[in-house]
């Protein structure tokens, strides 16, 4: 492992966006803002199928449901790593 740091500095403009974790790999931070306005999401993002959110594994199950009464021919597979 290197003790070695970055800096980096992402200057804004339409149709960037930067993303990383934010755990401890990753120490960050943002400048303030002096023009304009400063726009943040956070989002989580988990494979553990324990913390699969609920109305993602009902959808799960109408689709498989549709299929099934549809009779089509090849199933439709559900991999819980589809993203919406």
């Amino acid at each position: 492992m290197c003790d070695c740091h970055r800096q980096a500095s992402v200057k804004p403009r339409c149709g960037r966006m930067v993303s990383f974790s934010s755990g401890g790999e990753n120490p960050h931070g943002v400048r303030a803002v002096t023009k304009g306005q400063r726009c943040a999401v956070a989002l989580w993002f988990t494979l553990d199928p324990v913390f699969r959110e609920v109305e993602r594994v009902q959808a799960d199950e109408v689709v498989q449901q549709m299929t099934r009464e549809r009779g089509a021919d090849e199933e439709v597979g559900i991999n819980p790593r589809d993203e919406l």
